[in-house]
């Protein structure tokens, strides 16, 4: 046998066995037994058999699979379980750090065992205050004329707060303006009142005037809140056509509570329809829920003799 064939004979050994002896003649190879006799006759190492390789059909293969698979397994349980654990201390933090909060919380928390009784408390306190206050601004009052009515000029108060009260003759308050001072150098009005009888009397340009002296005094511009009733829109409004006042910004809330106090006293009979309905017929109506200006202001209420009929210099003819 030649060496070629030979070597070739190994190398079928190697890939798929010891080949039957009927194969070896069918393939011009020797037996085993004559392969292994010339072997040892030329002093060749006998070659160690051949290892299958590991694959699906051995048993330690699948063996050694499933050892990987479980260690795997194991192994996400653990972090499984460690993740749990450590969400679950997370919650009692939070749960321990809520109720620490909420014990704070009850302990600054005043406890009221009635409301009725808390309620009459605030309400003290309130007209505690209000009579401190009102006992301020009468160590700071003065008194003047305006026709047969007394004005009481009070203020002003820590706050930096005016009141100007007008009285009848039985001292009843028929008039009130309330005046603060603001931030851009000015002194607003915050609110007036007068009574519906008073109105023809022209009581409330005279309180207007009171507050325009006042503002004078103080060096401020006289200026309206941005909230205004329909009878302050209307004195502002004319104010403006005499070239007094300036209009300053837009949209001006609507303040409607002295309209509901006509409307009640037409309920209570002290005002006919026809006078009320003669009372809305002169305001002016607001675009919505706003005034067309924001607010209103006098810059020099010093030069501003009057705040009544026509500026000086423009009178009728």
């Amino acid at each position: 046998m030649k060496q070629q064939s030979f070597d070739a004979f190994w190398r079928h050994v190697d890939r798929v066995g010891w080949p039957t002896d009927a194969e070896a003649a069918a393939h011009g190879f020797p037996s085993r037994a004559e392969a292994l006799k010339r072997a040892a006759a030329e002093a060749k190492v006998e070659r160690p058999a051949r290892q299958p390789p590991a694959g699906p059909g051995d048993a330690a293969y699948w063996k050694r699979v499933h050892a990987e698979r479980a260690a795997a397994r194991a192994s996400d349980d653990e972090a499984v379980r460690r993740a749990l654990e450590a969400g679950a201390r997370v919650m009692a933090d939070r749960r321990a750090a809520e109720a620490v909060a909420d014990r704070e919380q009850q302990a600054r928390r005043v406890t009221v065992t009635e409301p009725a009784d808390d309620l009459a408390a605030l309400r003290r306190e309130y007209q505690t205050r209000q009579a401190l206050r009102a006992a301020q601004m009468r160590e700071r009052c003065s008194k003047t004329k305006v026709g047969d009515l007394d004005l009481e000029t009070c203020g002003p108060d820590e706050a930096g707060r005016y009141e100007l009260v007008a009285r009848d003759a039985t001292e009843q308050a028929v008039g009130k303006v309330s005046l603060y001072r603001g931030d851009r150098r000015d002194l607003v009005i915050s609110y007036i009142v007068v009574n519906p009888e008073a109105r023809t009397k022209r009581l409330g340009t005279s309180l207007y005037e009171r507050a325009l002296r006042l503002a004078c005094k103080e060096k401020r511009v006289l200026a309206s809140d941005e909230t205004r009733s329909p009878f302050a829109e209307a004195f502002w409004r004319k104010q403006q056509k005499k070239n007094r006042a300036i209009c300053e910004g837009k949209g001006g809330e609507v303040y409607g509570t002295p309209i509901r106090i006509l409307r009640r006293s037409v309920l209570e009979g002290k005002l006919t329809q026809e006078a009320f309905d003669a009372i809305l017929a002169k305001l002016p109506d607001p675009e919505g829920s706003y005034w067309p200006c924001g607010r209103y202001y006098i810059p020099n209420p010093c030069k501003t003799r009057s705040l009544k009929g026509l500026p000086r210099g423009k009178r009728r003819r």
